[in-house]
């Protein structure tokens, strides 16, 4: 469409039709918007839905979260441009409705927006991701409320399992992929929650290891990481001992010779780990 500088339209110059590039089944994301914890901060983000979606049937969800304050992962384009983002079509595709949403401590929006993270890391994230999921189960009935999981990867594996705590009436079932339990494992913390020698509330605040006590003894949990990973190793190892020693059913998955991102055929079966796993924890 040519317009004018005021934006008026002049003339429709081309139309197309997309219909034969995305397939008769495609199905588009839809943005959605809620209210953060704090009962006045919009918070947005994109539900994934499967090809073909019938807004008359009940589908699974799968809740996808970051978390960590240095970045937005959200989607705000048409293609996918990270591995996360093709999972997150991959997940759909695989039938479930997948929720991305960037909560309150990310940067992009405000300084205000971002400075609820200072010396407060998981707080503000739980009550936000879970506070969205309650609104969006108000949509039309998709969602079913008996089939919801939760996956994270790095930081987003310790939300997974800080919402798993804090809202066991949502999430069945949560996936960890190289997960990043331990605050005080690298400096990426430090800018955030101060040095923990001045100030060690908020890292204890953040720690997961005391979770497995407060996880439903129902709940399934997958964890993932590969052998070149060394934190994340020693992440997974301790925490799957913690879930032996709570009784809480769990599975890990090492990926030999892998480090904090996938690569290749590794990146491909972390995919179809992720849909068996979630095929038999929310069946």
């Amino acid at each position: 469409v040519l317009r004018r500088a005021d934006g008026v339209a002049v003339i429709e110059l081309d139309r197309l039709d997309p219909a034969p590039l995305l397939g008769p089944h495609w199905t588009p994301p839809l943005e959605v918007v809620v209210t953060a914890a704090d009962g006045q901060t919009a918070l947005h983000g994109v539900l994934y839905r499967p090809p073909g979606f019938d807004p008359g049937r009940r589908y699974p969800l799968l809740h996808w979260v970051y978390g960590g304050p240095q970045m937005c992962v959200a989607p705000k384009a048409f293609a996918p441009r990270t591995d996360n983002e093709i999972l997150h079509h991959a997940l759909a595709d695989a039938g479930y409705l997948v929720l991305v949403l960037d909560a309150r401590g990310t940067p992009q929006r405000s300084k205000a927006f971002q400075d609820v993270v200072w010396r407060s890391l998981v707080d503000h994230v739980v009550a936000d991701q879970a506070g969205a999921l309650r609104q969006l189960m108000g949509l039309p009935p998709w969602i079913d409320p008996q089939r919801m999981g939760v996956l994270g990867r790095s930081w987003g594996a310790s939300f997974a399992l800080h919402l798993m705590a804090a809202a066991p009436d949502l999430y069945r079932a949560a996936a960890c992929t190289v997960p990043g339990f331990d605050p005080y494992g690298g400096v990426i913390a430090e800018p955030y929650l101060g040095l923990p020698q001045d100030d060690p509330a908020p890292y204890q605040n953040a720690e997961p290891w005391a979770l497995p006590q407060r996880i439903d003894k129902r709940a399934r949990i997958l964890l993932m990481a590969g052998t070149l990973d060394s934190p994340q190793q020693w992440n997974l190892q301790r925490m799957s001992h913690l879930l032996v020693e709570a009784d809480i059913s769990h599975q890990t998955l090492v990926f030999a010779e892998q480090e904090h991102a996938f690569e290749g055929p590794a990146l491909r079966f972390h995919q179809r780990a992720l849909r068996d796993f979630f095929d038999e924890a929310l069946a």
